[in-house]
Order: structure tokens, then sequence, then C-alpha cells
């Protein structure tokens, strides 16, 4: 509809608001066209300052009224209810801060040409020291399949055709769920807890595939308002609805806390796409909050948010790394122990916790498995990621950690950078980024790129190939401290390619089983 003919009161703001389709509803001012809200947005000067709200920039407020507002302001009120619920518990799982000193941070960019390919060459040996092969499993779950195709012989890929990669998210929905069938958690009596569960699409999907179990619940976990869109689908007996929605921030999770937890014979964690450090506050979450005690002693039973064990392992490792000499170049120093004397090691601390470290209840909540679409590992932060230990082990500093995570958006983002350089520069020899075959198919040592061309930093030398390659081996690395502290917990875990990368780059899924699943992997 036409803005000119959108009705309007003639009191009411001038501000048309697109996406509601109609004008704004609040009241001007005398003599003024807008509301003090879009005045401001407008540029209108006032007598009064407005300024944006600290604890939601999205709107305003008047700069002489600040502590009226935020008291009143919807986010405090958001606030204040799930902070007085029994799973609030801040900071739960957010992790250990070994230091409030910041770590220094470093651009690639800012890189010299040796300093990045000695970078480049640490990550060759520790990803084929430490990572283990990824499989590939690409499965169709029939509760997909007979919605979209014609018959059950068509495979979805073909049903969609040339729109196969606009279709990506069901194409990832069914094969996530024919992940959990294959491996037996889609079975009766289980609470699945969706976190990051945005819309619902996955529970949506994992509830159709399991839609002849009578007594299997939804816990969806998300910390910002959505669309409850797919909620309205599973309606039981009126208003009732096997799905209960928790707005929550998974850092500050009991997830032990939850009602609908507590009563749950079997509990699976599930996630698509957990940005970042979410993942890994998400395992944490899964595996150390999932116990029959109270929230309050959870947190005595906590330090900055991580158990006493994870505390005592860090003291371990640091005093162990204090006594040893700063690093060199060497190959020893690069690859750091071998993986015996890594496993060795990591086993003596987990299973030889100091005498007084507080005893966690066993959970009457046994968790039987985690599935979690992995994504955005350039997003990750030292404080809140899972693998410390593993890599403080093979010798990668909170530094070091910072680079591997920003030199792991190589893996996605290479090729969108060399399109977007092939379309605006199709006659500039110099572009840094074309996609040559007869470049891509070489496969340089990064030492031998340094003197190549005296005019281009090391970093502009490498073709989409090479760095798509070095941010793929950063990913792994940081998804492979995830897998060892998963396996500290007693929990059988691995990586697979869920779907093929021509559908989506961030491909890959962290699965861990509990030892009583005898499934075999």
């Amino acid at each position: 509809m036409d803005v000119t003919t959108q009705p309007r009161s003639d009191e009411s703001c001038t501000f048309y608001l697109i996406k509601k389709r109609r004008f704004c509803r609040f009241k001007p001012k005398h003599g003024q066209l807008y509301c003090p809200e879009h005045a401001c947005m407008m540029g209108a000067s006032g007598d009064r300052k407005r300024i944006p709200c600290p604890l939601n920039p999205t709107h305003n407020c008047y700069e002489d009224e600040l502590e009226k507002h935020i008291k009143k302001c919807n986010v405090t009120k958001i606030r204040k209810a799930f902070e007085q619920s029994a799973y609030y518990a801040k900071g739960i799982n957010r992790g250990h801060q070994p230091s409030k000193v910041e770590c220094q941070k470093i651009c690639v960019k800012d890189l010299t040409s040796s300093q990045l390919a000695e970078m480049i060459e640490r990550v060759n040996i520790l990803y084929g020291t430490y990572v283990e092969d990824v499989a590939k499993v690409v499965y169709e779950h029939d509760c997909v399949r007979t919605e979209i195709c014609d018959s059950q012989n068509e495979d979805l890929t073909s049903a969609f055709g040339p729109q196969a990669a606009l279709k990506k998210e069901l194409l990832q929905q069914a094969s996530l769920v024919g992940q959990l069938d294959r491996l037996s958690l889609l079975t009766d009596g289980n609470c699945f807890v969706e976190l990051g569960a945005g819309k619902g699409k996955l529970s949506h999907w994992i509830q159709k595939a399991t839609k002849t179990c009578q007594h299997n619940s939804f816990i969806l976990v998300e910390r910002s308002s959505v669309r409850y869109k797919m909620d309205s689908f599973h309606k039981q007996g009126g208003d009732e609805s096997c799905f209960q929605r928790i707005k929550i921030d998974i850092e500050d999770l009991n997830l032990g806390c939850v009602p609908g937890v507590k009563d749950a014979n079997n509990v699976i964690v599930v996630g698509k796409h957990l940005c970042g450090g979410a993942t890994d506050m998400g395992l944490r979450c899964a595996t150390h909050t999932l116990v029959s005690q109270p929230a309050t002693q959870v947190k005595a039973n906590t330090l900055g948010g991580s158990s006493y064990l994870e505390n005592a392992l860090f003291d371990l490792t640091s005093n162990r790394e204090s006594s040893t000499s700063t690093e060199s170049k060497e190959l020893q120093e690069l690859t750091g122990p071998s993986r015996t004397e890594m496993t060795t090691n990591v086993v003596k601390e987990v299973h030889e916790p100091p005498a007084k470290a507080p005893k966690l209840c066993e959970s009457k909540r046994p968790l039987q498995g985690i599935m979690i679409a992995l994504c955005c590992h350039h997003q990750c932060t030292w404080d809140t990621y899972s693998g410390q230990e593993f890599m403080q082990t093979i010798g990668i500093s909170p530094e070091n950690f910072d680079l591997l995570t920003r030199l792991s958006s190589w893996a996605t983002c290479a090729k969108t950078t060399a399109k977007s350089i092939r379309e605006t520069t199709v006659n500039n020899s110099d572009a840094i980024m074309m996609d040559d075959p007869k470049d891509v198919s070489e496969d340089h040592n990064t030492k031998d790129l340094i003197n190549s061309d005296y005019n281009k930093p090391l970093r502009e030398q490498l073709s989409v190939r090479q760095r798509e390659e070095i941010g793929r081996k950063c990913k792994r690395l940081i998804d492979t401290g995830r897998l060892h502290f998963l396996k500290s917990k007693g929990l059988r875990c691995f990586l697979r390619e869920y779907i093929d990368e021509s559908i989506t780059p961030e491909n890959v899924v962290l699965i861990a089983l509990s030892s009583s699943n005898k499934t075999y992997i």
C-alpha cells in the first residue's frame, strides 16, 4: 500500500514504519511532526537531548532521565524476570579467565610475511599431528523427504534441482535429523534441548521425526526475541504444547534446574550453527550443569563460570608451562608434545583431581548425546573456549589462539572475496585473489612464497585454494580442542561432514555420545 494512502491519525507521529506497514502511533509534542523517539532519529532538534539507551541502543531516551529510563526499560524487566528463575546462574558456562590482562590481538594484515609463514607452517604441523580425518556422512530423513519429494525414490537434492543451494536449510535439517536417527537418539522418553533455537526449525523436524513417540519434550533456548514461527505447529490438546521456550543466554543457563529437564529420563542437546563461543558455552552447559543440585550450590562450586576441576587443570598446566623455556623455531616446539604424551597428561590430570575438589551430585537426567552444527570459528574467544587445556598442551598461547581464529575465516571468505574482485577488476592483472586454475592446482610451501614477489606480502600471494585450506585446518584444530574437552568428560565424540560443501561451507557437525550408547560410529 502506498504511504500516502495509508490511514493515519491526525494526532499521531508522521514517521512511517516500513516493516509494520503503518505510521507510528505515538503522539508528537505540540507543533511537531514526529514523536520524541523518531524526532531524534530524524535529527530534529529539541529542547532536551536524547541519547541511545545503554541497555538496548535500538531505542533512545532523554539524557537527563537516563537513570529513570533504565529502571523501567523493557530490557531491565526481562532481565529481572529470568534472573529470578531457578535455572539462572550468571556466567556459569562462560569458562575460566586466567588473567584480567587481555592478550595482545594482532590482525593478519599486520603480520610480516615471515610471521605469517611461520604461523601457517605451525598450523600445518599441528593439523597433521593431532587432527583426525573427518568422514563425510550425508543423510536425508524421511520426515523431510515425504513433505518435499513426489516419490520416496527421489532425493531432496534432485527435487530442488538448480535451487538446491537456496534450499540449503532444509537439506541441513534433513541430514541433522538423519544423524540423530542413525545414532539411535530419536527414541521415546527423551528431552531435546535446542540451544540457540531461533524459530525452532530443528526441533520442529525432530518432533516430526518422532511423532510416534508419546513422551518426548522440547526445551528451546534463545536469548533474543524471535518470531516463534514453528511453535504453532505443535499444539497438543488445545493450548498445551510439548515445546517449552526459555529466553536466556546460554552463558547463564543452569540446565539441570530447568523444570522440563528435571522430569526427563534422557537429555539430548542439539544446536544448529551456534556461532563461535556459543558452541563452547553450550558444551559446558550440557556436560557441567546437568546435575542434581540447586543453582546456589552450582554457583558456589564455580569460579569465573568454570568448575573447580577445570580451574585445577588450568593451574597444573600453567605451572608446567612456566617451567619451560621460551619458544624457538625448532620443529619440536612447533608441534608440542607427542600425541601419546599429551593423552597421558590429560588422563592423569582428569582422573587425579585435588583432594578438596567439590563433588558434583550424580545426575538423575543422564546426558545421552550432543549434536551441534559448527560455524563462525572466527568469533571464538579464549576466555569462553572449552579446549584451553588442549591448546596449552600443544603450545598455543592465547595470542596464538586469537590469530588462529582470524585465519579460520579464510575457509569461507576466500571464494566470496575472489568473486567480488573478479567482478570489479576483470581487466586488472594485479587482482590478488584471481582463481587462476594453474595457481589453484599448485601446492606451494609458504616459506618459498615469501620472496616470490617483493612487492606483495605473503597473504596476497596465496591463492584461493590455499587460503581455504589454511582456514579449514584452523577450524579443525579449534574443533579438536573441543573434542578433547568432551573426551575428558567421558563422552565418545567425533566430527562429521553432514552436508556437501557446495551447499554450505560450514558443513561440519560435532557429535558426542554417552558411554551407554553402544551405537557404531
